[in-house]
C-alpha cells in the first residue's frame, strides 16, 4: 500500500495531469483541462458493519464530497459526475462479482435551484474514461435531468462491500469531478475497502484494530 501511495504522490501532479488529459482528449476527440488542486473538491469517507435490509453483514461506506468550481470563471459548469479512485489497481479481487454492491439510488445533493439531486453508482474496473487516471473507480452520477447539481455543493453517497476497510486512507487526487469538459481532483480522507477476499477468514487481531478505529 505504501508503494501505491508513493506512486500516486509522485506521478499525479499538475504537469502529469495536464499531459494525461491532453492525450485523453486526443484519444476521445474532446478537449478538457485537468487541475490538480484540493481547493475545488475534497471528501471524507467512513465505514461500519450494517444491518440495512438486503445488505445485512455488509460493510457500509459513506462519503461526503464537497465541490466548488465557481472560480473557474466561464469554465465553471455544473457538476457532471463524481469519480472516486479506490487505490485497488493492484488488487485482482476488486473486479470480482459482488465485491461492491449498491442500492438503486446511493445518495443526494442539493441542486442548483434548491431541488434534491439523486445519484446512482457504477463500479468501473478499468477506470472512468473521462478521467486521466484509469484505475478501479466508483462513478457517482445524477439520476435523470429533472434536478441537476450546480457549480458548488455537497453530495452524500453510500455503497456496500463485504470487504472490510483499510485502517487508514488518505491520498491526494483520489476524488475527481467532471464539469463541462473540465476535470479536477482533490483529497479523500477516511476508510475504503481493502484488498481482502470477503469470504476469507480474518485474524481476530485485525478485526480488533478495525473495530477500535471505527469506534
Amino acid at each position: 500500500m505504501k508503494a501505491i501511495h508513493n506512486y500516486l504522490a509522485d506521478k499525479i501532479n499538475k504537469r502529469h495531469l495536464a499531459v494525461a488529459t491532453t492525450l485523453l482528449g486526443l484519444a476521445l476527440g474532446v478537449s478538457g483541462t485537468a487541475v490538480a488542486q484540493d481547493d475545488y473538491v475534497s471528501g471524507t469517507s467512513s465505514a461500519w458493519l450494517t444491518n440495512d435490509e438486503g445488505f445485512e453483514g455488509y460493510w457500509k461506506y459513506c462519503l461526503t464530497i464537497t465541490w466548488d468550481v465557481r472560480n473557474f470563471g466561464d469554465k465553471a459548469h455544473a457538476l457532471s459526475h463524481v469519480s472516486v479512485m479506490l487505490g485497488l489497481e493492484n488488487c485482482p479481487l476488486a473486479c470480482a462479482t459482488n465485491y461492491f454492491t449498491f442500492d438503486d439510488t446511493v445518495g443526494t445533493s442539493i441542486g442548483g435551484d434548491g431541488c434534491t439531486v439523486y445519484y446512482y453508482c457504477e463500479f468501473v474496473c478499468k477506470g472512468d474514461p473521462t478521467m486521466p487516471v484509469h484505475v478501479p473507480t466508483l462513478k457517482f452520477e445524477p439520476c435523470g435531468t429533472l434536478c441537476e447539481p450546480g457549480t458548488y455543493g455537497t453530495v452524500y453517497v453510500c455503497f456496500y462491500s463485504l470487504a472490510p476497510p483499510r485502517l487508514t486512507y488518505s491520498l491526494p487526487s483520489s476524488v475527481w469531478i467532471k464539469f463541462g469538459l473540465n476535470v479536477t481532483s482533490g483529497k479523500l480522507e477516511g476508510l475504503l475497502p481493502n484488498c481482502i477476499d470477503p469470504t476469507a477468514a480474518v485474524e481476530p487481531s485485525t478485526w480488533g484494530r478495525i473495530k477500535a478505529l471505527i469506534d
